[in-house]
């Protein structure tokens, strides 16, 4: 009886050791699969600073998550994804299409201009692919998404934004690293 406990015990042990090493492998493959698409999509053509991109992975499949300025990009992120990650089972979009507007596309691209092209800034517009810092518009209201070095850099990217006429509000999601 006592032999029979032990050996009972030590399969528990076993088991439980396996199930978790599974787990962790698991987890581990989908950290590979995170980096790998990470790559895909920092390098992907249609990758602007006018789009912002997060994913999750999970038991190889991913979700993308973030705005883009328009709807063929989504199928391209996700064609690049599946043609070039070869452990991704599914990738699965809950991806938001920022709505055409002129007056958007206007503010956008003079928000990036500005902060890109400010001597204080310009570390982050050379040598950077992608550009670390995101500008996302939707009807004249600003989201900055990304990195940047320092909490001073973070503040000049939202006052450069809140100058620029036509500009509703600004939230700034900058991390700093």
């Amino acid at each position: 009886m006592v032999k029979f406990r032990i050996l009972a015990a030590v399969t528990l042990i076993l088991l439980t050791t396996i199930g978790g090493l599974a787990q962790e492998q698991e987890k581990t493959k989908d950290e590979v699969i995170a980096a790998d698409v990470s790559n895909v999509l920092e390098r992907h053509v249609f990758y602007t600073v006018y789009d912002f991109i997060a994913f999750k992975v999970e038991d190889g499949v991913v979700t993308l998550f973030g705005q883009v300025t328009s709807d063929f990009k989504i199928e391209a992120y996700k064609k690049s994804i599946l043609k070039h990650v070869e452990a991704v089972k599914e990738v699965k979009s809950e991806m938001e299409i920022l709505p055409a507007s002129t007056a958007d596309d206007t503010i956008r691209y003079i928000v990036a201009y500005n902060i890109y092209n400010d001597d204080r800034m310009l570390r982050y517009a050379i040598a950077n692919f992608p550009k670390p810092i995101h500008v996302i518009v939707r009807h004249g209201r600003i989201t900055l998404e990304g990195v940047v070095g320092s909490e001073m850099d973070k503040r000049l990217a939202e006052s450069i934004a809140r100058s620029v006429n036509g500009v509703l509000s600004v939230t700034n999601n900058l991390a700093v690293k």
